[in-house]
């Protein structure tokens, strides 16, 4: 009992110290996603665009730190697997209870559409040139909050000058940001002509070699490709049954990983615990990708789950896990013989 009293308040206590960084994390890779200047915008609209995915990192945080306590565990001291699922699932509960219970209430971590709000700051610094798309752009302020537009083409050797200059539609010259299609424009009159230059948001962000690393590139195009299965599964189920459906499916994630992340636990400095947790967030969601990809393609079901049908592949993971403890329960059996 003090076992398991204790193990929920490790998962609780590094629950609620993961949420920072997991959330810097997240935000970090969705705006780079969506190739928004993320050093720009400033630390207000992060936190508020991380309110987006406010479940999602109360989630992840709860499940690398239960990952965490689970592979720093002594074996030789607690030798049975579902001491180990318990204070797991008592400390999850008590995260969904919060949830529950503050729903309707508005928190700094309060579920919503939260939209970052740009300006052309963002993009570009004012009285210097910015190198952009083989084009050096400068704006310099000028009276009634007006500004100089100067947009000089290299190749053409071109210059273009434009004066009372707005951020905004609704004027002769300006310049609007378009956050649907992710693209600034830059609308003036030359000979009497309205011209428009349209530069995307991509050609304004700063290459970073870490968020641009293949492996990580590869592991994010990997959950965009799960998370797009998932959809597929659950778009048209009422909110009730999208919530049982990812409750689901994420208790199976607990069951395969509690006893592997267990059995890699070697019971001393937990060195290869730590790493066998690093290795299990890495290959999950492909796990998940090739088991979502093989049952839709045999449009696997149920049928005697009646109108809880969808439950069908959380069920089939959930099954996984359940084997995965036999045979580590098995496994340790061996080695006592």
């Amino acid at each position: 009992m003090k076992f398991i009293l204790k193990t929920t308040i490790k998962i609780l206590i590094f629950s609620v110290l993961f949420i920072i960084p997991i959330g810097l994390f997240i935000t970090f890779f969705s705006l780079s996603g969506r190739n928004i200047p993320i050093w720009n915008i400033g630390i207000r609209n992060i936190l508020l665009f991380s309110q987006n995915y406010s479940l999602l990192i109360i989630f992840i945080s709860y499940l690398i730190s239960t990952l965490l306590i689970i592979s720093l565990t002594n074996k030789q001291k607690v030798r049975s697997i579902l001491m180990l699922h318990i204070p797991a699932l008592i400390a999850g509960s008590i995260l969904v209870g919060g949830i529950y219970l503050t729903r309707y209430r508005h928190y700094p971590l309060s579920l919503g559409e939260k939209n970052v709000q740009l300006d052309h700051r963002a993009f570009l610094r004012e009285n210097v040139f910015n190198d952009v798309s083989g084009k050096l752009i400068l704006i310099k302020k000028s009276e009634n909050n007006y500004y100089t537009l100067y947009i000089y083409d290299r190749t053409k050797n071109d210059l273009v000058i434009a004066n009372n200059v707005g951020i905004g539609t609704g004027k002769k010259n300006f310049i609007s940001i378009s956050q649907n299609n992710r693209r600034l424009n830059f609308t003036y009159e030359r000979n009497k002509k309205s011209e428009s230059l349209i530069i995307p948001y991509k050609k304004f962000t700063v290459k970073n070699d870490l968020i641009n690393n293949r492996l990580i590139n590869r592991y994010t195009v990997q959950i965009r490709k799960l998370t797009i299965s998932l959809s597929n599964y659950f778009m048209n189920l009422d909110q009730t049954d999208k919530y049982i459906f990812l409750g689901t499916l994420f208790i199976s994630v607990l069951m395969i990983s509690i006893p592997l992340t267990y059995a890699l636990n070697d019971g001393g400095w937990g060195f290869s615990g730590i790493i066998g947790v690093i290795l299990l967030l890495v290959l999950l969601p492909f796990f998940y990708g090739a088991v979502f990809k093989i049952l839709q393609r045999f449009r696997f079901g149920m049928s005697f789950l009646g109108r809880y049908s969808y439950l069908s592949s959380p069920l089939i993971l959930c099954f996984c896990g359940f084997f995965i403890d036999l045979l580590v329960k098995i496994r340790r059996r061996e080695k006592k013989i």
